[in-house]
């Protein structure tokens, strides 16, 4: 038999304050963006590998999705099927709210100058603003 209960029907106030502080934790993960230092360097792996739903997908898109998809899909498969580089990331800086540069070295050994990929904040996640960069970066990138 159990033993009769002495506070039926209330909640313990320490059951519910854990309780809500572990839902503001797992709220916090969830809704918090990752820095624009990680975006980029998905954003530079996926271009590496010719993703090119991961390239749509942390691209800054400012028109149709599927029309960026498709230029994507031209980039990484017909333009430049072939072309390989290495990269490397520098240094991050966020500028505002909803901007960021994020320097990239393309093929460092060689001496060339580094890029920037501007980032935009983009319904609270950084996406990478291709239109700004160079086709010297990469060839036939999307504009």
């Amino acid at each position: 038999m159990y033993p009769p209960m002495k506070q039926r029907g209330r909640v313990n106030f320490l059951v519910l304050v854990s309780v809500v502080t572990l839902a503001g934790l797992v709220a916090a993960v969830l809704f918090a963006s990752e820095p624009p230092e990680n975006v980029a360097y998905k954003f530079m792996t996926a271009l590496s590998k010719g993703d090119v739903e991961k390239l749509t997908d942390l691209s800054v898109v400012d028109g149709d999705r599927e029309a960026m998809r498709k230029q994507w899909d031209y980039t990484v498969h017909v333009a430049a099927p072939y072309y390989r580089f290495v990269w490397a990331l520098g240094e991050s800086r966020v500028l505002d709210d909803t901007h960021a540069s994020v320097k990239v070295e393309i093929n460092p050994d060689q001496g060339q100058e580094p890029y920037h990929l501007a980032m935009e904040k983009v319904d609270g996640k950084w996406k990478v603003r291709v239109q700004e960069l160079t086709r010297d970066m990469f060839p036939y990138l999307p504009h």
